[in-house]
This record gives structure tokens, C-alpha cells and sequence, in this order.
């Protein structure tokens, strides 16, 4: 009320006279005119403050005990009131309040609070290039495609512990997603897709095609239902005359080449060199011949 108060009769708003006048006694003029024209003012404030979801005046003094979650963060985007100053570790949002309509009516703080804690409130983006890839796999049980429930999960928050410290929705979304919190169960044969053949890493997880087929040295990419996207033939490993070491977002893993198996029975790599000796023999002779 100081601002422009050399002319306000000309340079300031009937609303700001008004204000003026109640709170600093300036701007008051004389007569009834004056009188009139604040009670007008006054009343169209009055109204417009009726069709607003909260009163950010009211209980102002006490608004940290006083207002609910929503009114503090309504009040705090629309007229900067009842804004808390503190971390994030301290918000805290009741997130089953307006749930059944949590697109309009929650606030983004919010949506994000209770996406990240409780999995609700999530703009979930729909992942296309997932979907393609799902789409190839047989009918296995690591397929780990579920319904989409519109939650999305951080898989590096707590994987220490994921075991006794991720909810059964967040191992689901994570194993489908990222290959982390795959809860390992019973060894189903899967169907074949594009001739990917499984192997077993000692957990019953159906893992790679049958790489031991190529060169030793060679770095092949793999379709996994257990997230294993890259496996390298070795050499003698233990007794195995060739295995493979498989990779999966940083961890690794070496599974003998005695476990692949396909559509018609185990295949030795052994046995593919003796055929190929006999049919080079067979070769030399019929020159000779």
C-alpha cells in the first residue's frame, strides 16, 4: 500500500483501495461512493472465494496442523501459501485420498510421492519396443509379461534386499523390465521361437539358444526369458570341453555347453567334429578314388 500511494485515487484497482483501506487505513477517501463501491468489491471477492476448492485464509495461523495434504498443496501452487520448506524425506501423502481420480484431482508432487512409494499415481509411458520383444517368446512361464496396472518401479532402489524387501508387484514389474527380482520356480519346457534353444544356469532359469554351435571366442546376442542378453563360447572349462559365459546387466555366469539342449536331443559338439572328420575322409577318398 505504499507502492503508487501518491496517486492512487487515479493509478490504483477498486480491489486495492479497498485492501488499502481495511489494512492500512490508506486509500479511504470520503463519502458514501467510496463506502458503496468497497462493498461491491467486497462482495465480488466473496463470491469468486466461494467457488475456489479451499479458503488459503482460513486457519492461515495454524496451517501446518491445521490443513489437509491436498489444501497445503492446492494453496501452495495457487497463491504460494502453506508451501512447506522441507525434504522430501518428510512429504507425505495420503495416497488412497481421490485415488478414484488421482489424473485430475492429485497434485504432480504428489502423483510422484505416491508413485515412487506405493506404486500408485504413476504416468506410466507404454514401452513398444517391450511389447515386440514379448511378443516373440514362447508360452513359458518366465515370460513375465503381466497386466499392466499403470505402476512403474525403481529396480535400483533396494535391490540389496529385494528379496525380503520388494513387494510381489515390484519383482513382477522389475523381472519383466530389467531382469532384476526374478524369483526362480519349477523348469517348464518352453516353446521355440526363431530356433532358440534353452540352457540351464543351476536355477532352472531357461537362458540361451545354442551358442556352443559357434566359433570359440565368438560373442553372439541372445533372446532370454531370464534377461541374459549376451553369451560368449569358451573353452575348456572344468571337465566341459566348451561352455558358455552369459551376461545380464553386469552380472555373469558360465553354463556348460552339455546342458543345451533341442527339439531332437542333446547336442555335443564332440559329436559334430566326428562328423565332420568322416565326411573330410570321405572327401579325400573319393579324390583318390
Amino acid at each position: 500500500c505504499n507502492a503508487g500511494f501518491a496517486n492512487w485515487e487515479l493509478g490504483w484497482s477498486e480491489s486495492k483501495k479497498v485492501y488499502c483501506c481495511e489494512h492500512a487505513g490508506r486509500a479511504c477517501g470520503s463519502g458514501g461512493h467510496v463506502g458503496r463501491q468497497a462493498a461491491v468489491v467486497s462482495d465480488a471477492i466473496a463470491d469468486r472465494q466461494a467457488l475456489l476448492p479451499y479458503d488459503c485464509d482460513a486457519d492461515l495461523a495454524h496451517w501446518r496442523e491445521a490443513w489437509s495434504d491436498e489444501k497445503k498443496t492446492w494453496c501452495c501452487d495457487h497463491t504460494g501459501r502453506g508451501c512447506a520448506s522441507r525434504g522430501v524425506a518428510d512429504q507425505v501423502y495420503d495416497c488412497n485420498t481421490g485415488f478414484a481420480n488421482w489424473k485430475v484431482g492429485w497434485s504432480s508432487p504428489k502423483k510422484k510421492w505416491c508413485c515412487h512409494h506405493v506404486g500408485r499415481g504413476c504416468e506410466f509411458r507404454h514401452d513398444d519396443d517391450f511389447d515386440i520383444q514379448a511378443s516373440g517368446w514362447g508360452n513359458s512361464p518366465y515370460q513375465n509379461v503381466h497386466g499392466n496396472t499403470g505402476a512403474t518401479y525403481n529396480c535400483n532402489d533396494g535391490f540389496a534386499n529385494w528379496r525380503a524387501g520388494w513387494s510381489p508387484e515390484k519383482k513382477d514389474w522389475c523381472c519383466s523390465h530389467t531382469g532384476r527380482g526374478c524369483n526362480p520356480g519349477p523348469y517348464h519346457e518352453p516353446s521355440y521361437h526363431g530356433g532358440y534353444q534353452p540352457v540351464h544356469d543351476g536355477h532352472d532359469y531357461p537362458i540361451v539358444h545354442d551358442v556352443c554351435l559357434y566359433h570359440v571366442g565368438d560373442d553372439v546376442s541372445v533372446q532370454s526369458h531370464g534377461g541374459w542378453h549376451r553369451a560368449r563360447v569358451l573353452g575348456h572349462v572344468g571337465h566341459e570341453t566348451y561352455s558358455v559365459m552369459l551376461e545380464r546387466y553386469g552380472e555373469e555366469m558360465t553354463a556348460p555347453c552339455s546342458d543345451i539342449r533341442s527339439p531332437g536331443g542333446a547336442v555335443y559338439p564332440a559329436a559334430l567334429w566326428i562328423l565332420l572328420v568322416i565326411s573330410l575322409v570321405a572327401i579325400v577318398i573319393g579324390l583318390w578314388a
